[in-house]
């Protein structure tokens, strides 16, 4: 019983514990920021007091809103465009609303270039016209914005 008894009381010392490692490593690439550049703005032009037809410049139109974009090179970006946007007349109350926005870029999604440039156009419609706006001159800000 003594020889049973100092083979495990032998055996509970021998036993060790078995410990393991792993490494892993953190990482961050920083990249250029993406920017954008109003070069030209939407211009539905002149139309005829008591017209009533909405009035639309498409992307590829003289009368195009344009923008150029940098960043990083061969990159994707993703195009949001506004939904709805006012125009004031400049000289009383009547508004003209803005709508249908589109890019010249299929998907609203371009690709930056090899040196990291990118350019497209904006095109959008007025609202139908009630035909009894003032005559003046009707304007209002919209905001195009990119992100990677």
């Amino acid at each position: 019983m003594k020889f049973l008894a100092l083979i495990v009381l032998t055996l509970g010392l021998t036993v060790k514990a078995v410990a393991a490692d792993a490494t892993a490593t953190a990482r961050l690439s920083i990249i250029q920021a993406l920017t954008i550049t109003n070069t030209s703005d939407l211009d539905f032009g002149e139309i005829v007091s008591g017209t009533t037809a909405a009035q639309t410049v498409a992307p590829g139109d003289a009368g195009a809103a344009g923008f150029t974009v940098a960043g990083e090179a061969n990159r994707n970006y993703q195009i949001t465009l506004p939904t709805t946007v006012t125009m004031n007349a400049n000289n009383g109350p009547d508004q003209i609303n803005v709508n249908a926005f589109t890019s010249s870029e299929l998907g609203n999604q371009g690709t930056l270039d090899a040196a990291g440039d990118g350019t497209f156009t904006v095109g959008a419609s007025t609202a139908a016209l009630a035909g009894t706006e003032a005559v003046d001159t009707y304007t209002g800000n919209f905001t195009v914005t990119v992100a990677y």
